[in-house]
């Protein structure tokens, strides 16, 4: 019994050493899938500027144009609690962020939602996806004020920040399009 504890602790040793993770402690496995945006569902969310510039910013915009949702796929059996997201607007026109959106920092917001795990070993991933706020009164106001997004749209640069089950940090980026026409 002696040689084997010997053994295994020098196995481990060399493990650890080699830089890998701890085999019991696995972190999960989270990737951003796609967007579903709008009343279509496609992957850009579509703005008419007309409807922006006309009156009031939401009641003038038509039910479910600004619906958004973020699909995620896990591929491990370690579940993920996500608490916020951090949005970065990008006008794609002039590439800097928009200062009225929060400028480099962007905007955080407070969302719970969690990505399930595998519940066995024959399945290849599980899909989860969620609502989230995109569309801001700032953004609509940028959107109102500035012809020019009429051309480019904006980029809105996602950081999804969470805990897996092993409570691990858990950080997803992804990109949404907002194309904005007229």
């Amino acid at each position: 019994m002696k040689k084997f504890s010997i053994l295994l602790l020098s196995a481990l040793t060399a493990f650890s050493a080699a830089g890998c993770r701890n085999p019991f402690d696995p972190e999960a496995d989270v990737v951003f899938d796609r967007f579903f945006c709008g009343s279509l569902y496609s992957p850009v969310l579509l703005i008419d500027r007309k409807l922006v510039t006309n009156g009031t910013l939401y009641t003038r915009v038509q039910a479910g144009q600004l619906f958004v949702a973020a699909q995620f796929l896990n591929f491990s059996s370690v579940y993920t609690s996500f608490v916020s997201y951090t949005v970065v607007y990008r006008d794609v026109y002039t590439g800097a962020p928009i200062s009225s959106c929060g400028g480099a920092a962007g905007r955080r917001f407070y969302s719970s939602f969690l990505v399930n795990a595998l519940a066995n070993n024959t399945s290849s991933n599980t899909s989860t996806a969620t609502d989230i706020a995109v569309v801001t009164n700032e953004l609509l106001d940028h959107i109102k004020n500035n012809a020019y997004t009429i051309n480019g749209g904006i980029d809105c640069e996602i950081s999804f920040a969470g805990v897996d089950g092993n409570d691990h940090d858990i950080k997803v980026d992804a990109t949404l399009h907002i194309e904005v026409y007229e």
